[in-house]
């Protein structure tokens, strides 16, 4: 089931300089199985350093396997 979504905010504000510029999703099922392959490509598009919490899926109740997670192309604890 579709789990919803939310809007991209640094927490205790309501806006950011940070914007999804890409998304790439690609979902293979079977019998079994459900793999989903998701990249979202993030830019801020401003000078300003900011720092926010994400996450991926809102309200998930199961548990994710093979889950990465990365920042310039480095590995970070998902």
């Amino acid at each position: 089931p579709r789990s919803g979504g939310k809007n991209l905010a640094v927490k205790g504000r309501e806006k950011t300089n940070v914007a999804m510029v890409d998304e790439v999703l690609k979902i293979r099922v079977s019998k079994d199985v459900c793999h989903v392959d998701v990249v979202f490509t993030m830019q801020n598009v401003s000078k300003k350093v900011e720092t926010m919490e994400v996450g991926f899926p809102l309200n998930f109740k199961g548990e994710l396997e093979n889950f990465r997670a990365t920042v310039d192309d480095v590995e970070v604890e998902g």
